[in-house]
This record gives C-alpha cells, sequence and structure tokens, in this order.
C-alpha cells in the first residue's frame, strides 16, 4: 500500500490476511485488532509471527497491540506463536474477549497508529478493503472498538496451566 492508493477491495481471506500482514509490518506503535476468532487473519502464521514480535520490540507503548476476539477458542487451542509472544510480551500485548451479548460489529478489521486499516464486511466472508491514511474512518473504526474494549473480559494469556 502506498501513499496515493485508493482503497484496494478484498475479494479472498489471503487478501485479507496479506494486508493484515502489511500492517503489522508498517505499524510504529499500536495496532488494534478486531476478529471473530482470529483465524482468518493469517497473523499465527510465520511472517505474522514475526510481524507481531518485532511490532512488541519497536514499540514503546504499553499494549501496543490490542487484540479483541468474540470467541478465544482459535487462539487457546491453534495459536502457539501467539500464546508465546502473549507470555514473553505481555506488557506490550494484551487479548480480550467481547461479552456475551455485546452488540458489537461482525466487521473484523484492522488499524494501526498511522490510520492505515483494512476491513473485512463481515466475519463470515473475505470481502473488504484496505485504505492507507484514511484518518476519519480509521478514527471511526477505533471509537468501535474502543467501546468493545471497555467492556470486554481478559482473554488468553500465554501462562502455563500448572495440569
Amino acid at each position: 500500500m502506498n501513499e496515493a492508493d485508493p482503497p484496494r477491495a478484498l475479494a479472498e481471506f489471503g487478501d485479507y490476511s496479506l494486508r493484515a500482514l502489511e500492517l503489522c509490518e508498517s505499524a510504529r506503535q499500536e495496532l488494534v485488532i478486531y476478529d471473530h476468532d482470529f483465524e482468518m487473519s493469517g497473523l499465527e502464521s510465520r511472517a505474522g509471527n514475526a510481524a507481531l514480535e518485532a511490532l512488541c520490540v519497536r514499540s514503546r507503548a504499553n499494549h501496543g497491540i490490542r487484540i479483541l476476539v468474540r470467541s478465544p477458542r482459535f487462539i487457546e487451542r491453534d495459536c502457539p506463536r501467539l500464546q508465546r509472544l502473549l507470555q514473553q510480551f505481555g506488557h506490550r500485548i494484551i487479548v480480550k474477549v467481547v461479552r456475551k451479548g455485546d452488540a458489537s460489529s461482525d466487521q473484523p478489521f484492522i488499524v494501526d497508529d498511522n490510520a492505515n486499516y483494512v476491513l473485512r464486511f463481515h466475519h463470515d466472508g473475505p470481502r473488504g478493503k484496505a485504505q492507507r491514511s484514511d484518518s476519519l474512518v480509521a478514527s471511526r473504526l477505533i471509537a468501535q472498538f474502543e467501546t468493545m474494549w471497555m467492556n470486554a473480559t481478559n482473554g488468553p494469556n500465554g501462562a502455563r496451566l500448572g495440569l
């Protein structure tokens, strides 16, 4: 995504994952992620994990990466890389779960600190858009995120269970 790009249409889940990775790589301090379960973000991949880890290292923001999901099951069962990051960088990355009954959006999105964002129109489908430097839409998405975040409960934190 370069400076003069118009919004990019997303037609496949791979498009969303690619744009999500680009946002992780371009973010300097903060990244907010809202997703149904984190599965279609592609950020549990090796490249996604490396980008998240690099952001944890370069960010000076407390909880500079905030992830909000409707269901934590995928993260708990199938995200060992993210679990490791949560354990290692708990001061930089945090996961919360939307409270049951919260009438929040079905549009997964990711916004970085530069007002770049990627969003899918519905969590069941791949269609969406990616936009660079659109502070108006990015502000709306962040406000939506903050509203859900205030009422969310703590999610997976990378702690190992002593079973």
